[in-house]
């Protein structure tokens, strides 16, 4: 389910019934939504970079919030640029960074300009992004 866009997350799962798990989508979202009681999320930049998302999903199975927000929070220039031009884009153009693959996205989506392209390359670069 998209987030909410209030980030209410506990007043959407409380209109639910109780045999309905909830899981949102939105990368930047998705600390907010654990520590609100999801119980999945789904993530375009995962599928990409997993080594930050799957230590949010630990640090949420755990009941650990303060890592996972300051984890999220370190992780906030990157959701800064997803909820600009979208995470399958910000995904496809970091895994291109990162060497794993050369093809343009499928359309009608469109691969970033020079302007964007070098903010996701500097975003790598400041992250520590790269292919292991």
């Amino acid at each position: 389910m998209p987030l909410p866009e209030d980030c209410d997350f506990r007043s959407v799962m409380e209109a639910l019934p109780d045999h309905l798990e909830v899981g949102f989508s939105g990368d930047w979202g998705m600390a907010d939504a654990f520590m609100s009681g999801a119980v999945s999320f789904y993530s375009a930049i995962a599928g990409t970079w997993p080594v930050p998302l799957v230590a949010l999903e630990e640090a949420a199975v755990a009941g650990d919030a303060a890592p996972m927000q300051a984890l999220s929070d370190e992780l906030s220039v990157l959701w800064d640029l997803c909820k600009t031009v979208g995470s399958v884009r910000v995904a496809h153009a970091l895994a291109q960074e990162m060497g794993l693959i050369t093809t343009s996205l499928p359309r009608p989506l469109l691969d970033f300009d020079g302007t964007v392209r070098a903010q996701v390359r500097g975003l790598a670069q400041q992250l520590g992004v790269d292919a292991g």
